[in-house]
């Protein structure tokens, strides 16, 4: 797609220059567009192949080879990520923006070598290099959601004093803030074997297919049993994910792309991180990361923005609540719903009987509004406020 070059600038400064090669663009294009119409018909003629959504999976193929093609784009990501990996101390090259364009990118030459090219003769120096590099990807994923997709020791430089260096950012991954919480939920579920949650959220993920549900969970319940009493540092990713694979394969479950670019990644980092120090306990280096992004879940940040989303819904939902309460009351009680209203429903509903009912709508009503207001000052105050709301609304019996 590209050819890189050494190049040095007038003031000295030694320089990376990658290319891309002409004719690239237009040719990819033209490939893409046929494999498209072939899955698109592969589609229409065979339900099994199908439900593995080849064109979705070639749709999104394009769109990270089109990013690719855009030496400019990979050089924002560049920027974007390595701001997050400058606070853990790991590298990535400067840009030179005023050379760089949609055909050419022009940045910093590391210092260091690629680590495919490092020899590993120094176990402590291999462990804290794998230790930071690992700590690096993690982070990436979990807690920045914007991460390197592809790597591999030939785009990790070894700087000096086991610092890590990361180049090539034309494969990027995303991970949405929905789908990090979906990943929370999904290693609660797992450390808490609570097999129904994962089984749903994989079905999920799956488009909710049909499929022998039950059978499912007797599966998960197996695989998950088998790793759970191992320590993780005798465990290879690749044999879990093999495992995992073949069960996604047997009920016909697809992961949506961008969970596929992540296990690529971990299963790219696992194995460079294997080769340097085959003791590497990632379960213990995992510890804080995953606790780490916990404490975001459920911080009292996030607890205050889900509530602002429960503040405005509550806003727009009081405004027609003395309206709703009317009309609910009146379907209680006459047992069917009024499409219309006559002056005869109006007057049945403003009986001596009744007159007490019409008061709670406005009450509630404020009340709701006063919790939704006072949320960003108390939360303890505003649940109180809305748990008079709640009683407001329970009926008094004579």
């Amino acid at each position: 797609m590209a050819q890189t070059y050494v190049a040095t600038l007038l003031d000295g400064s030694e320089t990376i220059v990658k290319i891309r090669r002409p004719g690239m663009a237009s040719r990819i294009e033209a490939d893409m567009r046929l494999l498209t119409r072939l899955a698109g018909l592969a589609e229409r003629r065979s339900s099994d192949i199908a439900r593995y959504r080849p064109v979705e999976f070639l749709q999104t193929f394009a769109k990270n080879l089109a990013r690719e093609m855009d030496l400019a784009a990979e050089a924002r990501a560049c920027e974007r990520i390595g701001g997050y990996l400058e606070m853990l101390g790991v590298k990535t090259p400067a840009i030179h923006w005023e050379l760089t364009g949609l055909t050419i990118n022009v940045q910093e030459a590391l210092g260091g070598k690629p680590a495919s090219r490092h020899p590993a003769t120094d176990p402590a120096g291999n462990a804290q290099f794998a230790k930071r590099y690992a700590d690096a990807v993690l982070r990436m994923i979990l807690l920045n959601g914007e991460f390197h997709g592809d790597p591999h020791p030939g785009n990790v430089f070894w700087m000096e004093g086991n610092q890590v260096g990361f180049i090539d950012f034309g494969s990027v991954g995303f991970l949405s803030g929905a789908r990090r919480q979906e990943i929370v939920r999904l290693i609660f579920a797992i450390a808490n074997e609570q097999i129904d949650k994962v089984a749903d959220l994989l079905l999920d993920w799956a488009g909710n297919p049909l499929v022998d549900r039950a059978q499912l969970v007797m599966d998960l319940d197996e695989l998950i049993a088998e790793f759970s009493g191992t320590a993780l540092a005798g465990i290879e990713f690749a044999a879990i994910f093999d495992r995992v694979f073949g069960l996604l394969r047997d009920y016909r479950l697809v992961l949506p792309p961008d969970l596929a670019i992540l296990l690529r990644t971990l299963l790219t980092a696992e194995g460079f991180v294997r080769s340097l120090a085959p003791d590497y306990n990632i379960a213990e280096e995992t510890k804080p990361i995953v606790m780490q992004l916990f404490a975001e879940r459920f911080s009292i940040g996030a607890a205050r923005d889900h509530l602002a989303k429960v503040r405005s819904g509550l806003l727009d939902f009081s405004a027609s609540l003395p309206e709703l309460i009317e009309n609910v009351t009146s379907v209680a009680r006459s047992g069917t719903i009024q499409v219309s209203i006559d002056p005869a429903s109006l007057n049945h509903l403003t009986r001596e009987g009744h007159r007490s009912t019409p008061v709670k709508g406005p009450v509630v009503g404020a009340l709701i509004v006063s919790a939704a207001l006072l949320a960003d000052q108390s939360l303890l105050l505003a649940g109180i406020v809305l748990a008079c709301a709640g009683l407001a609304l329970i009926p008094r019996w004579n």
